[in-house]
Formats: C-alpha cells, structure tokens, sequence
C-alpha cells in the first residue's frame, strides 16, 4: 500500500461523523473507496445506507487525492501478484493484468476472498476472466500459477478451484505435505520444467503441484492418454 511520505491524507473513519453507520461498516467504506475505481457506486453490502448518505459520505474525500491514493494502493497490488506470479505476467502481460486488477479491487472476491493468499484469489479472478473470454490455455495458466501460490500459503486449507484433485499416490513421499491436481488440455510446463503456457495438447495432461514440509514446491504434469 502507499507509504505515509507518498499517500495523500485522506478522510479517516472517526471524521466521517454525521452517518447512522457503524464504526465497523464506516471502516469497510473508507476501505473500498480507496480501492474502487467507480466512485459514483452505492456502497455495497450496506444495506442502511441511503443514497443521500452516501453522497455524504463521499463528499468528505478529495477526490482528486483519492484518484492519487488509489492509483498507489492498485500499483502495490500488482507489484505483488506479479513477483508472486510471474508466469501469468509473462503469458498475458503487464497492460492487461493491470486492467484484471483495477478490476479486481473493486469486486466482491476482492472484499471476500476465496483464495488461500491475495495472488490465489487474484487468479481465481483471472481465471474467471480469461475463461469468459473463451482464453483456455490463459486460464489453466492461471489456475496453476494459483494452486501453487495458494499451497505455498497454506498448504493444510482447502482448495478453492472447482474438481481439485490430489496428485496421484504414486507420486507423494513423506515429505510431501499437500498436493493437488486438475486436468488440462495444455502444456503448462516448458522445456526447463518451468511453468509457461505452451501449445494444446490433443489428449490431456494431469498438472499436478506437490508442496512439501519447507512450502518448496515441485509442478510437474502427467499424460492421461
């Protein structure tokens, strides 16, 4: 997020008097505002609040601050996601992934994640995008990319991504301490066995992550044909 020498002040939650809100639903406002890109929206998931209460709210920001305040916080987002996922920053590039996430923070699996980590549940969003967009290969990227960030962050939760599956027994030792796999129609391993979107295959692949007890992780895939 923008560091104290770099943000404007904005308008905290203890100034924003005058609203029939809670401290807790004031705190959640302050925070989308600063992250939405739409700042003409009715606040979501406050069902009390009236447009007029709204409008009032927002007049106590800067606007022009806010557009600067939230230009950092989205920057920092992705820097992140992209030390974090660097494979899907290379397949799908950097002009694209920063529209996906301007998006992002202003939707509702932003505020309720799914995701076991912030770039899973970004890729969890990406996905989602690139599946819409009839982008298969894109989106088992982002799947994998997700898996493994996810398991690096908390290997004991359960998976987010829909027919999860571990990996095959053949190919746990003891010190494997989660696993998980899907099916894909995709080489999304490349020559060096780094994660790279590559051509369709005509029979699919097992991709598969094994994270053992130090979060190192091992990708790898498997004919099914």
């Amino acid at each position: 997020m923008g560091s104290s020498s770099t943000s404007p002040r904005l308008s905290e939650p203890s100034e924003l008097g005058g609203l029939s809100l809670s401290a807790a639903d004031k705190m959640r406002m302050h925070l989308r505002v600063l992250y939405s890109a739409d700042l003409t929206k009715e606040a979501p998931s406050i069902e009390s609040l009236s447009t007029a209460s709204y409008r009032q709210f927002m007049e106590t920001f800067d606007c022009e601050r806010l557009i600067v305040e939230r230009r950092q916080r989205i920057a920092d987002l992705i820097g992140h996601c992209r030390r974090q996922c660097e494979a899907l920053w290379r397949a799908a590039g950097d002009e694209r992934l920063a529209n996906f996430m301007s998006a992002f923070a202003g939707d509702e699996s932003f505020w309720e994640p799914r995701g076991r980590s912030l770039s899973e549940n970004f890729c969890l969003f990406a996905t989602a995008r690139f599946t819409a967009s009839g982008e298969e290969g894109l989106a088992d990227l982002a799947r994998l990319v997700g898996v493994v960030c996810g398991l690096s962050a908390a290997p004991d939760q359960q998976s987010p991504w829909p027919s999860a599956k571990p990996a095959p027994a053949h190919l746990r030792t003891p010190r494997v301490v989660a696993t998980e796999a899907f099916v894909s129609s995709f080489d999304l391993l490349d020559s060096d066995s780094k994660v790279s979107l590559g051509r369709r295959r005509n029979h699919p692949v097992l991709a598969f992550v094994l994270c053992f007890e130090d979060r190192s992780m091992i990708v790898g895939s498997e004919d099914l044909a």
